[in-house]
């Protein structure tokens, strides 16, 4: 296919999707990732498209039906650090345990990690986690159910809440947009909020997952702070005084080691 003509259907994808992946142009195109990488700043050099990290979205005039990056361009940022983190969290689930994994890219990975050697109950509100299971046969599954939003493969709103309170899980997995340096959690979609805080009321032990770009990081709504939590799973790039200033407040910090997954 001639550039032109990728050009042409990368926008195609963009007006349709609102963003696209390097990942997913290579595939489509059967072209190396600094081919697709230089497509996309050439558009951008025209304003056609906005680059990203991994990808690419619609110029912010035209994202008026987006209020955060869609999963799969999530997913790609900062990957190794998520994965190194989500390798940590599976120290914390045990044979005959119920956890609660809530939507993002970091649970999703997770997600993917666990193995059918362990009898367990995964309640999420995430429908691509429970895709993700479905093979396991020693894991049952409970999809909370609400209202689906397809950017984000998350089910949210008041009955998604209302089921969550009637649960009582062992465990609970708790992703967010940032952690504030006062300790305070944010998220970036107003949507997920009642779900997060429904979960931090009835699980016992809540486990935060965030990679070091979000420490230290405001972003649009706090839905709890790091003194409801016992432990906070993130990389070793971050500030130290910060971490200390996070274990000052009761919460047991925890550093994800670096870890090789090719």
């Amino acid at each position: 296919m001639l550039k032109e003509e990728r050009h042409k259907t990368i926008l195609n994808i963009l007006s349709v999707k609102g963003s696209v992946t390097i990942s997913l142009l290579c595939r489509m195109f059967n072209v190396s990732e600094m081919t697709i990488r230089r497509d996309l700043d050439e558009l951008a050099e025209t304003d056609a498209l906005m680059r990203t990290h991994g990808g690419a979205t619609l110029p912010h005039s035209d994202m008026t039906l987006l209020t955060e990056p869609p999963f799969e361009m999530r997913m790609e940022g900062n990957f190794n650090q998520k994965m190194d983190i989500a390798h940590a969290a599976m120290d914390y689930i045990k044979d005959g345990q119920k956890i609660f994994l809530d939507s993002g890219s970091t649970n999703c990975l997770l997600a993917q990690m666990l193995d059918n050697s362990k009898q367990l109950v995964v309640v999420t509100n995430a429908i691509n986690i429970v895709v993700e299971l479905i093979p396991r046969t020693n894991i049952t599954i409970f999809p909370i159910g609400g209202d689906f939003r397809k950017h984000t493969y998350s089910c949210t709103g008041f009955f998604a809440e209302e089921n969550i309170k009637n649960m009582r899980v062992d465990i609970a997995f708790v992703g967010v947009s940032g952690i504030g340096t006062q300790g305070q959690l944010y998220n970036l979609n107003t949507m997920e909020i009642g779900v997060k805080r429904a979960m931090l009321e009835v699980a016992p032990k809540i486990i935060v997952l965030a990679d070091a770009s979000k420490i230290g990081r405001e972003d649009f709504v706090s839905f709890g702070d790091l003194c409801s939590v016992n432990t906070l799973i993130t990389n070793d790039s971050v500030s130290e005084s910060l971490l200390r200033k996070y274990s000052d407040m009761g919460v047991d910090v925890r550093i994800a080691k670096r870890t090789t997954f090719e």
